[in-house]
């Protein structure tokens, strides 16, 4: 997908990716003294985590095809920070990432483990305004998020293996036409989930002629 940039919004400068240092990839620690919440389950959960690992995503290599897109994702909406995700029992594994590098956090404290419930684009427009935020140790220590959409990575009816996500620093809104491109963009993230997929049980190449 091909999209002209978007206009920053309302009225900003155009942000740069320094709002947010990216240093070696690392893991999210608890923040001692921040409260946490429990992650929710949908009813499909058992079976979600069995489409997760079926996929083979979470063992196979990062793949350049999905740094394009999260690229994408973070200069369209001129994010600092985008991510995809896949959202496991315990922990949120990051498949590709701009402006932040982590390999990895507790579900407990993850943001898209809301995003897998539903079909819908999960925004938390001012995470310190939100009862289920303000003390997430992402929130109240660095990077200091404020602002979190998340496209759900639909793989099967019901079945939402994670998220491709946008985080700032800064509160702001997301128009129904913001969703709707973030979802455009998690199709295409599925899409080479399934090729990945696909090869994986059928590593010959494509165009072989017998």
């Amino acid at each position: 997908m091909n999209i002209a940039p978007k206009r920053p919004v309302h009225g900003q400068a155009r942000r740069t990716n320094s709002l947010i240092p990216v240093g070696p990839a690392r893991r999210s620690p608890a923040v001692p003294g921040c409260r946490r919440t429990g992650s929710p389950v949908g009813p499909h959960e058992e079976e979600r985590l069995r489409a997760l690992l079926g996929t083979g995503i979470l063992v196979a290599p990062l793949d350049p095809a999905l740094d394009a897109i999260c690229q994408e994702a973070q200069h369209h909406f001129e994010a600092p920070i985008s991510l995809i995700t896949l959202v496991d029992r315990q922990r949120l594994w990051v498949k590709a990432a701009q402006g932040l590098r982590i390999s990895d956090m507790p579900r407990d404290v993850a943001f898209c483990t809301y995003t897998v419930l539903s079909d819908d684009v999960f925004v938390i427009n001012d995470m310190l305004a939100d009862e289920r935020f303000k003390d997430n140790p992402l929130v109240t220590a660095e990077p200091y998020l404020r602002f979190y959409a998340g496209a759900p990575l639909t793989y099967l009816k019901n079945l939402r293996l994670g998220s491709l996500c946008l985080l700032d620093t800064k509160p702001h809104t997301f128009s129904r036409g913001d969703e709707a491109e973030l979802l455009a963009m998690a199709e295409q993230v599925v899409s080479k989930i399934a090729w990945q997929e696909l090869d994986a049980l059928n590593p010959l190449p494509r165009n072989l002629n017998h």
